[in-house]
């Protein structure tokens, strides 16, 4: 299985004949940027198991969200690109927003110790899992 989202519709090549359309939880996985939030997961553990005293922890947190912001729409585009076919940004900027709910939820009051509430991660969680039923991709592969 591929990570560009297949919808209904013309079809776009032999392959995508013979492909079924992503259903809501096809599409919820394919969102979720897992290899970049493994590496998150993984920055995060070595930042605490380091110890940073003086609270650069939270800025080397905060910088590394930063980086998985950038990096998390250039690895879906490359993962997501498909000869003869636009870039899907719409697929790109829900799997952008699937790492940031996922950072803030991980480490919310680590990143922003000031103003985050656990609440507001939970609040996210529950915008994305609508989101991904209700937002369209643009620019994928069909299925007849």
């Amino acid at each position: 299985m591929g990570r560009r989202i297949i919808t209904t519709g013309n079809t776009v090549s032999a392959q995508a004949q013979a492909t079924i359309p992503d259903n809501y939880f096809d599409k919820l996985v394919k969102y979720v940027p897992s290899d970049v939030m493994a590496a998150w997961l993984a920055a995060m553990a070595l930042i605490k198991g380091a110890g940073v005293d003086g609270g650069g922890n939270q800025t080397l947190y905060l910088i590394v969200a930063i980086f998985g912001l950038i990096v998390t729409p250039l690895w879906v585009w490359r993962q997501t690109t498909a000869p003869g076919q636009a870039p899907d940004v719409v697929h790109i900027g829900m799997s952008t927003f699937a790492f940031a709910v996922w950072a803030l939820n991980s480490n919310g009051t680590d990143i922003l110790s000031t103003t985050w509430q656990p609440l507001y991660g939970l609040l996210l969680i529950i915008l994305f899992t609508v989101l991904v039923g209700i937002v369209k991709p643009t620019g994928t592969q069909t299925a007849s």
